[in-house]
């Protein structure tokens, strides 16, 4: 199969070389993993473009789909979303964060005691697990110069 990323046509004649729409160059559809990072969303009214997000997900598509069916109205659309990689840091980075008390419910924890949960969590990260000042959080800061 070929495309034209112009019309956003496909053709499924290989002798095909241009778009007999517009005239561009065609080109051959690459194949894709199920397996990814992908952010789904639902079509709410027939009638309407209108979409909910669902979330983003990582897993096979199928598995996914079979996941958030539930929540599907009309049809479910993925969309292929880029991880990112970290790379080399100029400076010390360092965030607050908490779960979501629907995850855990480590914010009723003590804040000594939630960041030893986090250092569990996060043992085979680069990471450095603190207390936070922020309320229900802990503080993680990664070096500078980490590369992963």
């Amino acid at each position: 199969m070929k495309e034209c990323k112009k019309c956003n046509k496909t053709y499924k004649l290989e002798s095909f070389k241009y778009c007999p729409i517009c005239g561009n160059i065609l080109h051959k559809l690459g194949s894709i993993s199920s397996y990814g990072l992908w952010k789904v969303s639902t079509k709410v009214r027939m009638m309407e473009n209108t979409f909910v997000p669902l979330g983003t997900f990582q897993g096979h598509i199928d598995d996914i789909a079979l996941y958030v069916v539930s929540s599907c109205c009309g049809y479910l659309v993925f969309s292929r979303q880029e991880i990112i990689e970290e790379t080399y840091l100029d400076n010390d980075t360092e965030v607050d964060i908490r779960l979501d008390s629907s995850t855990c419910k480590i914010s009723d924890m003590y804040p000594g005691d939630r960041a030893d949960y986090f250092r569990q969590i996060l043992k085979d990260r680069k990471v450095d697990v603190e207390c936070s000042d922020h309320p229900g959080c802990v503080k993680i800061k990664r070096p500078r110069g980490y590369e992963q």
